[in-house]
Order: C-alpha cells, then structure tokens, then sequence
C-alpha cells in the first residue's frame, strides 16, 4: 500500500515537467523566434506570465503534499490517504487549466481550495498515525510481547537445531549421542583428562573435527544468528560423552 502514494507524487511531478515544456514553447518566440508572427510579436505573450506564475505555485503548498506522503508511507496507507491524495493532483490539474486558460480569480481559489483541503487531511492522518504509533504501551502488553518474543525464539532455535542433528547424523566427523549414554560422565571425562602422548593427540583431534562438523551445521543453518558466542559457543557445547568415548575408543591403539 505505501507504493499507492507513489503514483499521485509521480503525478504531480509529470505535471510540473509538462509545464516546463508548455512554458518552452510559449518563449519560444521571444527567445529562438520560433513561431514569430509576421510583425515580430509573440503569440503565446498572454499565456507566458500565467504559465510561469503557475509552474511557481508547484513548489509552494505542494511542498506540504510531499512531506505528508512521506509521512504516510513509513505506515500502511489507508484508502482515505490515497483519495486524499488523488484528490489533491485532480485539484492541481484544475488549478493549472483556470489560472492558464482564464483570469477567472474567484474560479482560481475555488479551485485551490480543494488542494488546500486535501493536504490538510493528509496532515491530519499523519499526525493520527504518528500519535497511535507512540502511544505508550501498556505493562501487561509489554510483559505480553516479550512471553510472544521469547516463544518465538524458543520454537525458532528448536527448528533450527533439529536441522543441524539431521545434518550432523550424515557427517562422519560428529559422534551423535547413544540413546541411553547419559550426556555427562565423570568416569569418560576423567579417563579422557588422564590421556596422554599420542592417544592425546588422536583423542583431541577426534573431538576438534567433531566441533568443527558441529560449527559448519551451525553456519549451514544460521543456528547462532541469536545466540551469544555464536556457532562457536553451539560447537563448544556438542562434546558430549558419546563424542569422548568415541575419540577414546577410535585412539586406544595409539599408546
């Protein structure tokens, strides 16, 4: 719906390029000699001034029509807003032909009174707008929207999780955990503390893979976008007792 602004705005700036060009041509005369009368005169020297003087007024109250659109946008514009608005370029329209075309004053501010109207209505909703967006919430609203944010990040960590172990089940460098294996082990973290030369060396490079088959599922799936540490603190958090028993068993030839 902001796009539907747009289009009165473009408009009203095609009006002010077509009368751009209709105040080249009604000089042209005068400055190139182009479409000269015999005697030298200017055909179009009556309209010249009027075209001017309103090409003039373009950037006078329209100013406040741009400004109140912009305003109007940063929201979902209502169908009033776009009426408003079309109202006002059909009021620009008019205005353009009366004080073109005639030297019909009265006729003239009838008219503007329409542009003046519509670009106070336009106001009036955007100030509506604004004062309804500020408008303080309330603590239940506020505990409300928080119990809402924290759920939805609940249910989007446990999607997102749910896709790493599918994708970790198919990666031979990450030991997923035995149904059954409690996921701590003092017995498995202590043997693990006690290695030492090469079996060591296997061990922690057994479980720096692990980590590092973790992280990229992470990354794959955007799991750390809303955590702190990132997928570097997920990847730390994945050496369970089956990832330890499986480098313990996997390095207990090398002695």
């Amino acid at each position: 719906m902001q796009s539907s602004l747009i289009l009165p705005m473009a408009a009203h700036v095609a009006l002010a390029a077509f009368l751009y060009a209709l105040l080249t041509v009604a000089r042209a005369p005068a400055i190139w000699g182009i479409g000269r009368r015999a005697d030298g005169s200017n055909p179009f020297a009556a309209y010249e001034p009027r075209i001017s003087a309103n090409l003039s007024n373009q950037f006078e109250w329209p100013l406040l029509f741009y400004v109140a659109c912009l305003l109007l946008m940063q929201s979902l514009v209502s169908p009033a807003a776009i009426a408003l608005a079309w109202l006002f370029i059909a009021g620009r329209v008019l205005h353009s032909a009366v004080q073109i075309l005639t030297r019909n004053v009265r006729l003239r501010g009838i008219v503007f009174m329409l542009n003046f109207l519509a670009v106070l209505g336009l106001w009036v909703l955007a100030l509506s707008g604004t004062a309804t967006s500020v408008s303080p919430r309330s603590p239940q609203q506020k505990q409300a929207d928080e119990r809402a944010l924290v759920q939805l990040m609940g249910d989007r960590i446990n999607q997102c999780l749910s896709a790493m172990d599918e994708t970790l089940g198919r990666d031979p460098r990450y030991a997923s955990d035995v149904a059954g294996m409690p996921t701590t082990s003092l017995q498995t973290s202590r043997e693990f503390e006690q290695l030492g030369g090469k079996r060591q060396q296997c061990a922690k490079a057994i479980l720096s893979e692990h980590r590092r088959a973790a992280f990229d599922a992470c990354q794959l799936h955007h799991c750390g976008d809303d955590v702190g540490g990132g997928c570097a603190h997920i990847a730390g958090q994945s050496v369970t007792v089956a990832a330890m028993q499986r480098a313990l068993d996997l390095c207990k030839d090398n002695q």
